[in-house]
């Protein structure tokens, strides 16, 4: 059964009314023949829409009554803030519609029914009539030319959702909203599009100008998304895009079609690059555009891709001898492939990595969102009481947001850590004794953890070891006596992740824990969704105050992972600035590791990358000739020329400046580059020759002291996804220095320590891999934060292109930072400016439209020779029946 909201029948509709207005007035000799939309304040009125709009409303008269014709004007997408916008739709309404009302209103009905996808209620109206009375918005900010540009576009997506209804938090329940949206919908969603809502690049873009309404733009740019999210692992061809559209829009829908494809809204990912444009750009230019992207990470793959099916000859240099930078799949060490970096994919429904794990087949784990958590003693912490701390947390973080607004100089404010805010909150909540240390780990406490003849040199990110700790008496005395501080390193699950964030209380990702199960509705996540704040704690419910402690601590460090730093560094103004913008859905994990996109990423591109070549200079010429100087292995340093460069390396190799750049970047780069903080993020994988532990895909373990909260608070069950008994201990900041300084025995110990207090039986593992993320020379962390001082608008600055060089990476991309996702984000956007850069845009929209003007007259010219065919048939028959007729008579 067809939906009640589907851009094609908007568009046979639109093209019956306009067919009917005109003819009509055609034919009323006294009035001047109806040619186009009438204007107010340089933006169009559209009639068939205000037309349909009234209709749903009941006319022009309750409408008026009802103030809705503000809802009207929102809907129909206007900018201007005119008082006389109402006596104007009012006006042409009357002028133009209302005396071919019942005309149109028959040709409208009779094409939605011709289409056989609609009713005749008109009842698409309703779903954005309720979305813009639901968000109140007298203006739109992707309307105006002073708005934010870059962030409109998910800002509104975000508004979109917010509007729906409420659920009671479960993914389950996001989903099954998301499912019972109408395609084209659901659809622009995935794409971050807002689908009522066309964004500011989209209106002022120079392929629109001059072309039709702004509806009409957002119903062809619906529609065509449609048409690739119904298949995402072939590439949509415009002539497919175009079928069902009225010949009237086919000019405006090849550029919309361009447009999308340009900038990666369409036909991105793990599929096939031999395509009829790419090749066609390449005959137009002659000699073909060459860039260079430097870092086979999932933003330089990506772009890379992008570039080549735009027909751009690409080179990509890759210091490591892999690919995939942070995204690393170990194999090898254990029995079973593990993921030492990125490892989730945060959010199913609009997470550009989700549509390349379909495209590549990636065989999913969704996780469950149960986090039981075990005490010092080795006790499990109750539902309730886990679930009180976690309110009492969450009601701080509102506090100490609302000490954002307390300081009349948001100078003073911008120098405060969230830290210090939640210091001043807890002991306002009589969290008394260490709440300032709470918040702070001193770096003596940190480095004396480990001595120095355990430390060992890690040349790699990553070390292994498959030898089975065995059970000589050394090794188990070690083992039993370790102290907790003794802990290790693991590496990160946002990185590992790149991708993910924990659980951030109030305004962050959601918590994985059975509290969030136990509480029901009153445990919401991030988007959209709050936590209700507990102003009063009865510590008498939670037998003891220390226990209440060390849950507040826990939830401290779940924090501090989801943030790579330790909250005594994190931005109180900043911290939380990309929350409304998460990926939406269940998170989950690739059974065969991430490796699977990656390679996916690789395939037909895989001679182009180079690996063991170390970039270490990039300078521009007067003529904007790109020189990269490359340094493969122990080979003296080789300068090759290109058109563009974008720079992928993440952001901690920045700031090392092991790439010079002549002339240097300018200092506001350079200077959001050293504000901006880079965090770590540890992993430790153990594999045992048997599972001994609880059947959930993550537990806790609460630690006695604060400046141990994050040493192997958390533990992921790998063996629900992969099938063998593997747990990965996390540790995160502020403990990651003391625990790089560490050997693995030392490491592993302290996890096995940890372990223990719950299982006390628990076994020596038979393989451990340990990452050192923030060791490794070409990544220098694991993701990036904003410390104090710094905010989101130095992401923006780090994405501004120098001349003809471009960057990429997540630390490019304010909203979801830290996230694989955002790492194919900023690698399009950076391939399409490129691509804008060099006029590759422009070209394409030429040969589509060539393409374009070919098929229509290859259809025109059999739809010639069919009719002289039928003339010519007809002809011979009318001969034949007149010959028999007159031998008949005869």
């Amino acid at each position: 059964m067809p939906h009640l909201d589907d851009p094609i029948a908007r568009l046979v509709g639109r093209a019956a009314f306009y067919d009917t207005l005109i003819q009509h007035w055609k034919a009323v000799p006294s009035r001047k023949p109806f040619t186009s939309n009438p204007v107010l304040e340089n933006e169009e009125i559209d009639l068939y829409f205000l037309f349909e709009a009234l209709r749903a409303l009941g006319g022009i008269q309750l409408a008026a009554k009802n103030r809705q014709l503000v809802v009207i004007r929102n809907m129909m997408l206007f900018s201007t803030t005119s008082t006389f916008y109402s006596s104007y739709l009012r006006y042409h309404h009357t002028r133009h519609c209302l005396p071919c009302y019942d005309l149109l209103a028959h040709a409208v009905d009779q094409a939605y029914l011709a289409c056989n996808r609609y009713t005749t209620q008109h009842s698409w109206i309703k779903p954005r009539l309720d979305f813009f009375q639901n968000n109140r918005l007298d203006t739109h900010p992707c309307c105006s030319p002073d708005s934010d540009v870059s962030s409109c576009d998910v800002a509104n997506t975000h508004l979109h959702f917010a509007a729906l209804p409420e659920t009671d938090g479960s993914y389950c329940d996001e989903n099954a909203m998301f499912l019972a949206l109408p395609e084209a919908t659901r659809a622009a969603y995935r794409a971050q599009k807002n689908p009522f809502i066309v964004d500011y690049d989209e209106i002022y873009h120079h392929l629109f100008q001059g072309n039709s309404s702004r509806l009409v733009l957002l119903d062809l740019r619906n529609h065509i998304i449609r048409m690739w999210y119904r298949n995402t692992t072939r590439r949509l061809e415009l002539e497919e895009a175009l079928q069902n559209v009225p010949s009237r829009y086919h000019q405006l829908a090849v550029r919309v079609f361009t447009y999308l494809l340009c900038t990666g809204t369409i036909n991105f990912g793990a599929i096939p690059l031999n395509n009829k444009l790419s090749q066609q750009i390449r005959q137009e230019y002659g000699d073909p555009l060459r860039v260079a992207v430097i870092g086979a990470g999932i933003s330089g793959l990506i772009a890379a891709r992008q570039l080549l099916s735009l027909g751009v000859d690409v080179t990509v240099f890759e210091a490591r001898s892999r690919p995939g930078g942070r995204i690393y799949t170990e194999k090898g060490v254990l029995s079973t492939a593990v993921d030492m970096g990125a490892m989730l994919i945060t959010g199913l429904i609009n997470n550009p990595t989700a549509t390349i794990a379909e495209q590549t087949s990636a065989d999913l784990h969704v996780v469950d969102t149960q986090c039981p958590i075990f005490d010092v003693d080795g006790t499990w912490v109750s539902k309730q009481k886990d679930a009180a701390a976690f309110r009492f947390f969450n009601s701080c973080l509102d506090e100490a947001h609302e000490m954002r607004n307390d300081y009349d100089d948001k100078r003073h404010a911008a120098a405060i850590s969230l830290g210090e805010a939640l210091a001043v909150v807890m002991r306002r909540r009589g969290i008394r004794g260490n709440s300032d240390d709470l918040f702070h780990v001193s770096d003596q406490s940190a480095s004396a953890r480990c001595n120095d003849d355990e430390r060992t040199s890690h040349t790699e990110f990553c070390s292994t070891s498959n030898d089975k700790i065995v059970q000589e008496a050394p090794f188990s005395n070690a083992l039993d006596e370790i102290s907790v501080q003794e802990h290790g390193e693991s590496v990160e699950l946002r990185t590992s992740a790149l991708d993910f964030r924990f659980h951030l209380p109030q305004a962050k990702r959601r918590k994985y824990s059975e509290s969030a199960q136990y509480e029901g509705q009153t445990l919401k996540d991030t988007h959209g969704i709050v936590v209700s704040p507990v102003k009063n704690v009865e510590m008498s419910s939670l037998r003891e105050e220390k226990l209440f402690k060390r849950l507040i601590r826990w939830h401290t460090a779940n924090l501090e992972y989801g943030c790579a730093s330790d909250l005594s560094t994190l931005s109180l103004m900043e911290w939380d600035q990309d929350d409304p913008h998460g990926f939406r859905g269940e998170h989950a994990l690739i059974k065969n590791g991430y490796e699977t996109i990656i390679r996916g990423l690789l395939e037909g591109i895989g001679r182009r990358v180079k690996y063991m070549h170390r970039v270490v200079e990039v300078s521009t010429s007067v003529e904007e000739e790109v020189m990269v100087g490359v340094v493969k292995g122990q080979s003296e340093h080789q300068q090759y020329p290109f058109d563009a460069v974008i720079v992928t390396v993440p952001l901690g190799v920045l700031k090392k400046d092991v790439i010079e750049f002549v002339p240097p970047l300018p200092e506001k780069k350079l200077r959001a580059i050293s504000r901006l903080g880079m965090g770590g993020l540890m992993k430790v994988a153990l594999e045992f020759e048997y599972q001994f532990w609880r059947d959930v895909d993550v537990f806790g373990a609460l630690r006695e002291r604060e400046e141990r909260r994050g040493e192997f608070y958390m533990f992921w069950n790998l063996t629900r996804c992969i099938g063998k008994p593997v747990l990965m201990g996390v540790v995160c900041e502020p403990s990651i220095r003391a625990m790089e300084s560490c050997s693995d025995r030392s490491v592993v110990l302290g996890a096995m320590k940890v372990l223990r207090r719950a299982y006390k039986d628990a076994p020596h593992p038979i393989a451990f891999v340990v990452s050192r993320w923030s060791k490794d020379e070409y990544a220098e962390g694991a993701y990036p934060f904003i410390p104090v001082g710094s905010s989101g608008d130095d992401y923006d600055v780090l994405a501004e292109p120098v001349q003809s060089i471009f960057f990429a990476g997540e630390h490019t991309c304010r909203y979801n930072t830290g996230t694989t996702g955002s790492g194919v984000i900023s690698g399009l956007k950076a391939a399409y400016n490129v691509a804008m850069h060099l006029g590759v845009v422009s070209s394409i929209a030429v040969i589509q439209e060539q393409i374009q003007s070919g098929v229509q007259l290859e259809k025109s010219r059999q739809a010639s020779t069919t009719a002289r065919m039928a003339v010519n048939t007809e002809s011979v028959t009318v001969q034949t029946s007149s010959g028999s007729e007159t031998h008949a008579r005869a």
